[in-house]
This record gives structure tokens, sequence and C-alpha cells, in this order.
């Protein structure tokens, strides 16, 4: 797995999840292959919930050519 990130459910099709290092790449674009799981609670005062989990893919177009340091991230 490449990454793991939570976004809300009507922010899922406009992330900013770009311009990131994965390392020597044979094709650019980056495509990063994964699963969408959609939480539903049924009940908010025990937190009980349901899942739905569905194919997803999300595509970097811009991917960086060399690593970069975060500040604050180590």
């Amino acid at each position: 797995m490449d990454a793991s990130f939570t976004v809300l459910l009507l922010e899922v099709l406009t992330n900013k999840f770009k311009r990131n290092y994965w390392g020597l790449l044979p094709l650019k674009p980056h495509i990063s292959i994964g699963i969408l799981k959609i939480i539903i609670y049924l009940n908010p005062f025990t937190y009980e919930e349901s899942s739905l989990s569905l194919p997803w893919f999300y595509i970097d177009w811009f991917p960086a050519q060399e690593p970069y340091d975060i500040t604050g991230m180590r």
C-alpha cells in the first residue's frame, strides 16, 4: 500500500493527493490502486457501524522527480 488517508464523503473526488515522490517510476503518471471504504454509523451513541468497500484508484498526474523533506514530519 502506498498511502492511507481519510476524507469526508463529499470531498472524496476533490482531495489534493499529488506531487508525491514514488521512487523511480517506469511510467508517469503514478496510479495508486486501493479501496474506498465508506463507514456508516448506525447508532452514534454506541458507535455501531456498517461499512462498504469499493475498488478505488487515484492518479498523481505530476509526481515529484526527487524526494524532499516536509518540515515537522519527522
